[in-house]
């Protein structure tokens, strides 16, 4: 499985194993909606704890800012309760948001394939 290059910024979160695996293990399930060369890929994936002095509540933030080698850029952010809550939200956003992108691409290049069908087909006769 390739896994994009990133750079991690944490603020007021404790760097673990744990929560570097689990966010490389969310993070690889986005690139394989990514059709591009994935060499050129680069993304900036920040966690913190919004507040000190709360403890309940949306206090954990992640977002991902996710930039592709033909030029596409991609963001989502979540906030919830729990960190590894708001990995998974903001790995669903940002994962629905690269595979509409190119699905929205893919159906431009079908329509326009059954199009050039079509006006072949018509010099047939």
């Amino acid at each position: 499985m390739v896994m994009i290059q990133y750079s991690l910024k944490l603020t007021h979160v404790e760097n673990s194993p744990e929560l570097v695996s689990r966010l490389e293990d969310k993070f690889s399930q986005v690139t394989k909606f990514i059709h591009s060369d994935l060499n050129n890929a680069f993304a900036e994936i920040e966690l913190e704890k919004t507040t000190e002095h709360h403890k309940q509540g949306d206090i954990f933030r992640a977002e991902i800012n996710l930039k592709v080698g033909d030029g596409n850029f991609f963001r989502a952010d979540a906030t919830t309760s729990s960190l590894f809550s708001a990995i998974d939200d903001v790995k669903s956003k940002i994962s629905k948001e690269v595979r509409r992108h190119y699905k929205k691409e893919n159906d431009i290049l079908r329509r326009s394939g059954r199009a050039m069908k079509k006006v072949l087909k018509g010099f047939r006769k």
